[in-house]
Protein backbone atom coordinates (compact mmCIF):
# COMPACT_ATOMS: atom_id res chain seq x y z
CA UNK A 1 0.00 0.00 0.00
CA UNK A 2 1.41 3.28 -0.82
CA UNK A 3 1.40 6.80 1.45
CA UNK A 4 -1.34 8.29 -1.08
CA UNK A 5 -3.28 4.39 -0.55
CA UNK A 6 -2.95 4.74 3.34
CA UNK A 7 -3.79 8.21 3.03
CA UNK A 8 -7.00 7.68 1.32
CA UNK A 9 -7.98 4.45 3.06
CA UNK A 10 -7.99 6.63 6.34
CA UNK A 11 -9.76 9.01 4.92
CA UNK A 12 -12.65 6.66 3.74
CA UNK A 13 -12.60 4.61 7.57
CA UNK A 14 -13.50 8.90 8.67
CA UNK A 15 -16.22 9.25 6.20
CA UNK A 16 -18.02 5.56 6.87
CA UNK A 17 -17.53 7.05 10.69
CA UNK A 18 -19.73 10.21 9.70
CA UNK A 19 -21.93 8.42 7.98
CA UNK A 20 -22.49 5.32 10.13
CA UNK A 21 -21.80 2.78 7.94
CA UNK A 22 -20.47 -0.46 9.22
CA UNK A 23 -17.01 -1.10 8.91
CA UNK A 24 -15.65 -4.55 9.67
CA UNK A 25 -12.71 -5.90 11.36
CA UNK A 26 -10.56 -6.07 7.93
CA UNK A 27 -11.71 -2.75 6.78
CA UNK A 28 -14.19 -3.67 4.53
CA UNK A 29 -17.83 -1.95 4.26
CA UNK A 30 -21.04 -3.76 2.71
CA UNK A 31 -21.87 -3.38 -1.24
CA UNK A 32 -24.61 -0.22 -0.23
CA UNK A 33 -21.67 1.22 1.54
CA UNK A 34 -18.84 0.87 -1.06
CA UNK A 35 -21.25 1.91 -3.78
CA UNK A 36 -21.61 5.34 -1.91
CA UNK A 37 -18.12 6.27 -1.58
CA UNK A 38 -17.36 5.72 -4.37
CA UNK A 39 -20.86 7.72 -5.74
CA UNK A 40 -22.22 4.81 -7.81
CA UNK A 41 -25.84 4.03 -7.73
CA UNK A 42 -27.36 1.04 -5.75
CA UNK A 43 -26.36 -2.29 -7.76
CA UNK A 44 -23.98 -0.37 -10.26
CA UNK A 45 -20.86 -2.27 -8.72
CA UNK A 46 -22.84 -5.80 -9.50
CA UNK A 47 -23.21 -4.93 -12.43
CA UNK A 48 -19.71 -3.53 -13.75
CA UNK A 49 -17.94 -6.58 -11.68
CA UNK A 50 -20.31 -8.72 -13.84
CA UNK A 51 -19.75 -6.43 -17.21
CA UNK A 52 -16.10 -6.59 -16.67
CA UNK A 53 -15.79 -3.33 -15.99
CA UNK A 54 -14.72 -2.60 -12.81
CA UNK A 55 -13.18 -5.51 -10.98
CA UNK A 56 -12.89 -5.16 -7.07
CA UNK A 57 -11.82 -7.92 -4.82
CA UNK A 58 -14.19 -8.70 -2.51
CA UNK A 59 -15.45 -11.54 -0.17
CA UNK A 60 -18.93 -13.09 0.38
CA UNK A 61 -20.98 -13.53 3.62
CA UNK A 62 -23.99 -15.31 2.59
CA UNK A 63 -25.79 -13.33 -0.39
CA UNK A 64 -23.78 -10.11 1.03
CA UNK A 65 -20.41 -8.59 -1.12
CA UNK A 66 -18.04 -6.54 1.05
CA UNK A 67 -15.40 -4.65 -0.11
CA UNK A 68 -11.63 -3.93 1.58
CA UNK A 69 -11.31 0.80 2.19
CA UNK A 70 -7.91 0.08 0.89
CA UNK A 71 -9.06 -1.28 -2.35
CA UNK A 72 -11.91 1.37 -2.86
CA UNK A 73 -9.13 3.72 -1.80
CA UNK A 74 -7.19 2.11 -4.87
CA UNK A 75 -10.16 3.03 -7.34
CA UNK A 76 -10.46 6.68 -5.83
CA UNK A 77 -6.81 7.49 -6.70
CA UNK A 78 -6.96 5.58 -10.33
CA UNK A 79 -9.57 8.26 -11.29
Amino acid sequence: MTDDEGAMTIRLVDLCRERNFRIAGDLAVPEAAAESLLGLSRGTLRKRYSLGILNIPYRREGVRRWYRLADLARVLLER
